[in-house]
């Protein structure tokens, strides 16, 4: 049995995270007297309080904005076990203990954080084309762990977390194929300069990077995902609303893979691209004549 929480469980777990750092920066600015009175007494000096609050204040800001969230998870997780080790190894009082604990399993938690990032509403997200509040986008999300997984659920690793390197680089052959859209078809790539056939695994990277540079995705919904023997196919629902003229359109989607030895090795990526590629028109029309004793329809 699993549990996946929506997406948008993101963006209030940061605010709770970053409440504590934001009240304790503040308290130390409205209790100086009192604040350098205790930091002495563990021989810290008193002038480090205007720094060590500006860091609270700062840190906490960023975490509740989601901004710079990886680097900021570890600083942070340096900084609980930093204060848990000046402040609370008096092991012999009971609060000092609790809080020394509480240091720990919230660095756990920060190293977590560095490891997910920000996958919800943040401005992280929003730089990679992922702030979408309450949806199950494929680009962004924690990956699966990369040991022992089947085929498919290989796939939907690579697909939860296209626009990490690591997982690219762990998941994905060097040498693979990746097929964006068509084969080949200059004019397309004119309006989506990732479509076409690409030769190794950094193409899937490049590629993801750059469709949410044009696109926000509110919405990705997995609706069948198996495979069979190498092959994987993943056929999914994903709403797409391009960043300059911001036009929704909602496309299903198809994956075809093939996966050996626990890497990826070929990929292919299908959608309705007449549609999605409107989500880019700013004006003018298009004439088309496709049945035979009709007559041309004009777009």
């Amino acid at each position: 049995m699993s549990l996946t929480l929506p997406r948008w469980v993101d963006a209030p777990a940061r605010v709770l995270m970053s409440a504590l750092f934001l009240l304790s920066g503040i308290g130390k600015l409205t209790a100086v007297s009192a604040t350098q009175g205790y930091m002495a007494a563990y021989g810290v000096p008193a002038v480090l309080l205007w720094p060590a609050a500006a860091f609270e204040i700062g840190s906490g800001a960023l975490l509740g904005l989601g901004l710079w969230t990886r680097p900021l998870g570890v600083l942070l997780a340096g900084w609980c076990l930093l204060t848990a080790a000046i402040f609370h190894t008096a092991f012999a009082d009971q609060n000092q203990l609790i809080n020394f604990l509480k240091n720990l399993t919230m660095a756990g938690g920060f190293l977590l954080l560095a490891r997910a990032g920000a996958t919800g509403l943040s401005l992280d997200g929003r730089r990679v084309g992922s702030s979408m509040p309450g949806a199950e986008c494929p680009f962004d999300r924690e990956e699966n762990v990369m040991n022992a997984l089947t085929p498919t659920e290989t796939v939907l690793a690579v697909l939860n977390n296209a626009t990490d390197p690591a997982t690219i680089a762990a998941l994905v052959e060097p040498d693979a194929t990746y097929v964006s859209l068509n084969y080949d078809n200059p004019e397309l790539r004119r309006i989506m300069p990732w479509c076409g056939t690409h030769a190794g695994s950094q193409s899937i990277l490049a590629t993801f990077v750059d469709v949410n540079r044009h696109w926000e995705i509110p919405a990705f919904d997995v609706l069948e995902a198996f495979g069979s023997d190498e092959r994987v196919a993943v056929f999914a629902r994903c709403t797409f609303r391009s960043r300059v003229m911001e036009k929704r359109i909602t496309s299903p989607v198809a994956v075809l893979a093939r996966v050996r030895d626990g890497k990826v090795t070929h990929m292919q990526f299908m959608e309705d691209t007449f549609g999605t590629a409107s989500t880019f028109r700013s004006g003018g029309s298009w004439t088309f004549r496709a049945e035979p004793e009709g007559t041309e329809v004009t777009i």
